[in-house]
């Protein structure tokens, strides 16, 4: 984005849109009370801050957090508000990224994403919030930004764009693999078309090629039997065993079954590489991105690798989080450092093979921002592995212990409640995008539809984008429904691609508005009109429902009352408005034409969705942040917590003259927040389950 190239009305948009950003991600920031959550990111950054040292530990996520936490601390002080302060700076961020895109959701689209990011209750809440997401989010837009431009320009300054973007994304949360296999799925798709569309230097072993794919989807089958069927075993991770690890135990016939699906795929590739050609190959900007894409999650996926080679996640999560590598014995130990060197070998080969240039800079900026935060800036060696394999390895773990409880349809009754604007939208955006992908051949010559097909290459991205914004939609909520954690935190992965693909579709209706015709006084009276109308049709709908009590009402023998009067003649009033209303509607409809017509209802829903949804923003950050009747608030502790803390301070300073020299005890019931206020009080003293101790 240039900012030379913004029209003045876009300028001045984003700057109205980053003083909202401002005042909603920092007002009363410090207020709520540290959630269960947030306390332990809050004290174990302090511990960082005040020189304790900090260890990558899965169960926290990455270790992004806890170092920009800890920064917070050195320059604005100990505090709730300074814990926030980086979270929330992140979430302002993520309002403006929408600009980035603004060449395929164009301005308007752009403008209509940054007002849903701005005013969503999910993603505001969570950008006032000391949890990874916010994070995450941020560096996987700035990600899918540099795959566009990549697609795009085919310049190599967006492909280290991506790697500084991906290690990010990877050193904040877990949820980093799903954003990984999402996008990388949805560049595979058209890859593989393009494969298929080329011609082959090499025909007959496309043959071979089919035969192989049946082979494959026969194996993944056999996979998913086994995994499916296979027996889990749990582990406790504390004595009430309220935090739990359990994992598969896949049978012999699947990890055969793994084994010889590895071999295919192996196949595959030199099937392809012989059939198609190197030089074909090198010509697709997608193959580029698969490769650097491909060769930096090899490592990272290594708890993968490793169990479906035979290794016991729960004895590596054990050995790796407690630092104990002789944890591992025998054939698990064995396991881990063959497949995590294979691995870590696997991926410089394949890089340096595509390309012995620009490989070895990519992954240097990769591994630089992995190794910093991942190692505590080199003071845990032990650190790498455990955010190579641990951190996965635990996260695999876990699907099957199903955290929270939750239904199957938790998402789907909780998004409505909150992100309906979006979820509406993304409908529509999603129609659009299937739709737009055969009207915008119908558009072109026979010239221009040769050259930007839609499996050609370069790739023709103003038919890819919007697909690609509706699959990345659909498989968040395939896949955040499918994994056995459901929070509501994670909500927010879920209306992300929802208002892009709400953007993009909007952007088009935009597009398509005789924004010049609204010169004249007489075309403002269709959207006058509509909005007239709308009001008639809830003035109608109550009339009635008054008609209904009238004639429900018993009448006396002197005649009707005058309430009943008024009510009848409220009646008549509501149906002659209602009337009146549609004939003006009929007729701006008439002048104006249908498709006109539908373009500026929607922009007219779309902004009374938007001033709706603002209430509920408002609502759920402003003023139930932290009561449970708002169905956000989750694990959270309640109000009282500050009000004692404030007791304490009091009769601290009555007793010792200071506000923080107070003898104070606490136990495990109260350890969390606890933990992170008392960091404060140099005489608190925690007697965990015995009140004598």
């Amino acid at each position: 984005m240039n900012w030379r190239e913004l029209a003045r009305w876009e300028k001045i948009s984003l700057l109205v849109i980053l003083l909202l950003a401002l005042f909603t991600r920092f007002y009363i920031l410090g207020d709520r009370v540290m959630s269960h959550d947030e306390s332990l990111h809050t004290k174990f950054s302090w511990q960082l801050y005040a020189g304790e040292g900090y260890t990558h530990n899965p169960m926290m996520h990455g270790p992004l957090l806890f170092h920009l936490n800890a920064l917070a601390y050195f320059v604005f002080g100990v505090g709730d508000f300074s814990s926030r302060v980086f979270p929330s700076l992140a979430g302002v961020l993520l309002v403006l990224t929408p600009w980035l895109f603004r060449h395929w959701l164009k301005p308007g689209g752009a403008l209509a994403a940054s007002i849903m990011l701005l005013l969503s209750p999910v993603i505001t809440y969570y950008s006032r919030y000391i949890r990874h997401d916010v994070y995450c989010m941020l560096a996987a837009v700035v990600l899918l930004w540099a795959i566009f431009q990549y697609l795009a320009q085919r310049k190599k300054k967006w492909l280290y764009v991506l790697a500084v973007a991906f290690a990010l994304m990877f050193t904040t949360k877990e949820t980093a693999y799903i954003y990984t296999a999402i996008f990388a799925g949805l560049l595979f798709i058209p890859f593989a078309l393009q494969v298929l569309w080329r011609p082959w230097v090499n025909p007959k072993l496309f043959t071979t090629l089919l035969i192989l794919l049946v082979v494959l989807a026969l194996l993944v089958g056999v996979i998913g039997l086994s995994i499916s069927g296979a027996k889990v075993a749990e582990q406790s991770l504390d004595e009430d065993g309220n935090t739990k690890v359990a994992a598969p135990t896949m049978s012999t016939g699947g990890r055969l079954a793994v084994g010889l699906a590895a071999l295919v795929v192996l196949s595959l590739a030199g099937v392809v590489y012989w059939g198609v050609g190197e030089t074909s190959l090198r010509q697709m900007p997608l193959f580029d991105l698969l490769m650097v894409l491909g060769t930096l999650t090899l490592p990272l996926g290594s708890a993968v690798l490793i169990y479906l080679a035979g290794g016991d996640m729960l004895t590596l999560y054990n050995a790796l989080t407690g630092g104990n590598v002789a944890g591992l014995l025998g054939p698990d130990l064995l396991i881990t450092v063959a497949t995590v060197l294979l691995a870590l070998l696997g991926s410089i080969l394949l890089g340096l093979w595509w390309d012995v240039q620009r490989w070895p800079a990519i992954a240097a900026l990769h591994y630089a921002i992995i190794l910093v935060f991942y190692t505590t800036v080199f003071t845990n060696a032990l650190g790498l592995l455990s955010g190579l394999v641990g951190a996965l390895a635990y996260w695999l773990a876990q699907q099957g212990v199903e955290r929270g409880g939750q239904p199957a349809y938790y998402y789907f009754l909780m998004i409505p409640l909150y992100e309906y604007l979006p979820v509406l939208f993304s409908v529509g955006g999603g129609i659009g995008a299937v739709v737009y992908l055969f009207t915008a051949r119908s558009r072109r010559t026979e010239e221009e539809e040769a050259a930007a097909a839609p499996f050609s290459a370069p790739l023709d991205l103003e038919r890819f984008v919007p697909l690609f914004l509706l699959g990345w939609t659909v498989l968040s909520w395939m896949g955040y429904t499918y994994a056995g954690e459901k929070m509501p935190w994670l909500m927010v992965h879920i209306a992300l691609p929802s208002i892009f693909l709400a953007a993009w579709g909007i952007g088009r209706v935009i597009e398509g508005v005789a924004w010049e015709r609204l010169r004249e006084w007489r075309d403002w009276l269709l959207p006058l009109s509509m909005l007239l109308s709308a009001a008639g049709l809830g003035v109608l709908i109550s009339a009635l429902v008054g008609l209904g009590e009238f004639a429900t009402t018993e009448i006396s023998a002197a005649g009707p009352t005058l309430a009943q009067l008024q009510q009848l003649g409220q009646v008549f009033s509501g149906l002659l408005g209602a009337t009146l209303f549609l004939i003006l509607l009929y007729w701006s409809i008439r002048r104006t034409g249908v498709a006109e017509s539908l373009r500026v209802a929607v922009l007219l829903l779309f902004l009374i969705g938007a001033l709706v949804t603002t209430r509920t923003m408002v609502m759920a950050n402003f003023e139930n942040y932290d009561l449970a009747t708002e169905f956000l608030v989750y694990a959270h502790a309640a109000p009282d917590v500050k009000v004692s803390l404030e007791q304490i301070e009091d009769i601290s300073w009555r007793t010792t003259g200071a506000p923080h020299d107070i003898k104070i005890a606490y136990g495990e019931h109260g350890s969390w927040p606890f933990a992170w206020y008392m960091v404060a009080y140099p005489n608190a003293h925690f007697y965990g389950a015995d009140p004598q101790a």
